[in-house]
């Protein structure tokens, strides 16, 4: 139940980050924290441990803790992390054949694509698409690499959420390739199920980079640092 109680935390936390209700230029404090989401102050203090250790939020000596700011730094190792251990996933998924609910996740896109989209419809296709790549490390049916990816999931919907509003010229679009990448697990074709996730995430991330590059507050974490090796450099699509 302590477990429970913890993750549950760190859920609602996130939420509020995402949502905006937590000032990042405001110190964190356990008891505020616990009053906005319901929980005791203990877990709370635990929950705050792990999205330390996640890179949600920072804890500065003599200062407190604070929600972090995402650099464009940080949205590069992010997508590169991910790119590495979706791709990886895509390919054992179709190996190892998918979940049934990867099967009904592919159903419920399928009724979607095509059409246009209200924005029930268009609210519908984000959220199966978000189940979909988590449905896909499931069906990869390896644990490390699972336990690995849920890491850095939190901060991947950080991200997400940052740029989500400004993506709806690319809800048609990521219907079709999420459509792609489920079709090649089904069909058992690990090298297509790799490219094509591949593919997807390469799009994403782009228009991500360009929306991202708009954000007045946003800026480089580390000015001075090497930039970070572009994990698709090496890739070749087959």
């Amino acid at each position: 139940m302590k477990t429970l109680t913890r993750e549950e935390a760190k859920r609602r936390i996130v939420a509020l980050t995402i949502s905006g209700g937590l000032d990042p230029d405001t110190p964190l404090s356990e008891r505020s924290l616990s009053e906005l989401t319901g929980i005791g102050r203990t877990p709370v203090r635990e929950a705050l441990h792990d999205l330390a250790r996640d890179g949600i939020v920072s804890i500065e000596p003599k200062r407190g803790t604070f929600v972090r700011r995402l650099g464009l730094d940080d949205v590069r190792e992010i997508f590169e992390v991910r790119f590495a251990l979706e791709a990886l996933a895509a390919s054992l998924a179709a190996l190892r054949g998918p979940t049934q609910r990867l099967r009904e996740i592919d159903g419920a896109l399928s009724q979607l694509d095509g059409r246009t989209l209200g924005s029930d419809e268009a609210a519908q296709s984000k959220a199966l698409g978000h189940e979909l790549h988590l449905e896909i490390v499931r069906s990869s049916r390896n644990r490390l690499l699972q336990r690995q990816y849920s890491q850095v999931r939190l901060m991947i919907e950080v991200l997400l959420s940052m740029t989500e509003r400004d993506e709806t010229s690319r809800i048609a679009a990521s219907i079709g390739e999420h459509l792609t990448i489920s079709a090649a697990i089904i069909e058992r074709d690990p090298v297509r199920a790799q490219s094509m996730m591949q593919r997807h995430l390469r799009a994403g991330h782009e228009i991500r980079m360009a929306i991202l590059n708009d954000f007045p507050a946003l800026t480089l974490a580390i000015e001075d640092a090497p930039r970070a090796v572009d994990a698709t450099a090496n890739l070749q699509e087959t």
